[in-house]
């Protein structure tokens, strides 16, 4: 959270939003990750450590397995912090 709080302050004043998978607006997201489980292929990524669940304010209910791993570069973690990023290394 300080971190999140730190760029937004380092980046100026402007309009920030949380992703959702889709790279649409959403108010918030909640993330799992998952434990590495090598003996298990029923979620992208979980043999190697890089799967997780995801729940955003449109998704209301339990938390889903991702379709997208977290070495994806198209999923919520990208497209929320990418402005940011791009501000700061400018």
């Amino acid at each position: 959270m300080a971190i999140l709080l730190l760029l937004l302050l380092a980046t100026g004043a402007h309009s920030f939003s949380c992703k959702d998978q889709n790279n649409q607006d959403v108010d918030w997201f909640a993330v799992y990750k998952m434990p590495k489980e090598s003996g298990d292929n029923s979620i992208p990524g979980i043999q190697t450590g890089i799967a997780w669940y995801y729940l955003d304010s449109n998704k209301k209910g339990a938390l889903l397995p991702s379709t997208k791993t977290l070495d994806d570069s198209d999923q919520v973690f990208q497209y929320t912090l990418i402005f940011e990023y791009l501000a700061i290394t400018r």
